[in-house]
């Protein structure tokens, strides 16, 4: 069961409050979190100095925390290269029945680079040039 927190909603997950104050929730079934995620979609965040979007919060299956909030009619994830997706695909992802990875490469997305490797050849390229300039 996925323990979550929201943020920007009201207690019964009905209104967009704007709060960014998070509140644990809990664990939830699956049955609870898709019941959640479908009143969350259609909300969007209210205008004013409390403006946080309506959230739900989660630890993914892989350790990474994410966020999941209501626009107007869907869910949006930061964290996939999609962002759009239904609560049931929100749902798959937080309960680990397919990554964010997994749901991008799903919409046609390849996956990302390993930016970790491209840093370190960035590195060693700029330790190379270092080298060769100051021996000269």
């Amino acid at each position: 069961m996925p323990r979550i927190e929201t943020q920007g909603l009201s207690e019964d997950y009905r209104t967009a409050t704007g709060s960014y104050d998070a509140l644990d929730r809990g664990d939830v079934t699956a049955a609870e979190l898709l019941k959640i995620l479908r009143l969350v979609a259609p909300l969007t965040a209210p205008d004013g100095p409390d403006d946080c979007p309506p959230s739900v919060n989660s630890m993914l299956i892989k350790g990474h925390f994410s966020c999941f909030h209501g626009d107007g009619g869907i869910i949006r994830c930061l964290d996939s290269r999609q962002e759009e997706m239904t609560p049931e695909e929100a749902l798959k992802i937080i309960t680990g029945e397919v990554s964010i990875e997994e749901f991008d490469i799903s919409k046609g997305f390849k996956p990302r680079g390993n930016n970790i490797v491209r840093f370190g050849l960035f590195l060693v390229v700029a330790a190379v040039i270092t080298a060769v300039i100051a021996s000269v």
